[in-house]
């Protein structure tokens, strides 16, 4: 495909940002947890969705999509194993092992990438009580229900957040876990899982409780808006002096961006679900003192997403 872009002209109008692409990932894995329907909302049509649709049809999940509506339903899994093919080498999927283990209690996975990429997530599963085994490229998985266990992550990685948060919700009778990530789209993922019946004290900080439920039920969720996607037009509309106004934002998914921006010149101004960005003749980084040898980094959750690194540079 060859595409072609004229430039030098500055972005005008008014955009509205799709849901958030990560988020229906996490929630289409936690619909599999239970065999009653569950209905999500403002869910994206891209191609990481549509292969997370894909392998969740393989397992067993009945899909019926309707606009930006989407309803999953898996009376029953059919298999406990996610094959090469299934995959199709995104790590997300791995989210699937979840629901399978929660009903199941049995996991088989098969990777064609280095088996480090999950190593976070294979010391929280271990952590958990989970029986891992691997070799040559198969990963078997074994769970039992608990009672009570705490973790601590080893980073605040959004994947491991999701994987032990929906284990917790369908095996565990109280999880307490630390250096959680809390992206939106994990404060996606645990709203989903309350409105499932399960108790979670801590969402959208790092240290979660969890209070889970032998079946948890069905449910709806409306999936928030691409926080990324609003933040990369306004950078657009910024970079090419236009004005942009974006609809639909949720503010607070907006403000930590907001600041690295300012630091940058470039100018949000937020009023309910609204940003605006006026137009600018020059981007003028900011000339205070303390901040001219400050890089700007990127950090989990509040900090500066590592998605956005390449508008800010």
């Amino acid at each position: 495909m060859r595409i072609v872009v004229h430039g030098g002209v500055p972005l005008q109008g008014t955009f509205q940002p799709s849901g958030n692409s990560n988020a229906a990932l996490a929630l289409t894995a936690a619909a599999l947890l239970t065999d009653a329907p569950v209905t999500l909302t403002n869910v994206p049509d891209t191609l990481s969705t549509a292969v997370m649709f894909d392998a969740a049809r393989v397992l067993g999940t009945t899909i019926t999509r309707d606009g930006d509506s989407v309803q999953l339903q898996t009376a029953a899994l059919h298999t406990r194993e996610l094959e090469r093919d299934l995959i199709a080498g995104q790590v997300s999927t791995v989210l699937l092992l979840a629901p399978v283990l929660a009903r199941r209690r049995h996991a088989r996975l098969e990777i064609d990438y280095p088996l480090s990429r999950l190593h976070t997530h294979l010391v929280a599963l271990r952590d958990l009580g989970v029986n891992i085994r691997a070799s040559g490229g198969v990963i078997d998985f074994q769970a039992d229900p608990w009672d009570k266990k705490e973790l601590l992550l080893l980073q605040a990685s959004v994947t491991t957040t999701a994987l032990v948060s929906m284990l917790a919700a369908a095996l565990g009778r109280e999880t307490i876990v630390r250096n959680a990530a809390s992206e939106p789209h994990i404060q996606d993922l645990l709203h989903l899982l309350s409105a499932m019946g399960v108790e979670i004290d801590g969402i959208g900080s790092n240290v979660l409780h969890i209070r889970g439920v032998e079946q948890p039920g069905g449910a709806s969720a409306r999936l928030s808006p691409d926080h990324i996607e609003a933040a990369s037009v306004a950078a657009l509309g910024a970079i090419t002096h236009g004005s942009v106004t974006i609809e639909g934002i949720i503010p607070d998914h907006l403000r930590p961006i907001g600041r690295v921006y300012a630091r940058l010149g470039m100018t949000l101004h937020l009023n309910g679900d609204t940003l605006f960005l006026p137009p600018h003749d020059k981007l003028i980084a900011s000339q205070l003192e303390e901040e001219l040898d400050v890089p700007i980094e990127t950090a989990p959750w509040p900090g500066f997403p590592s998605d956005l690194i390449a508008m800010a540079t």
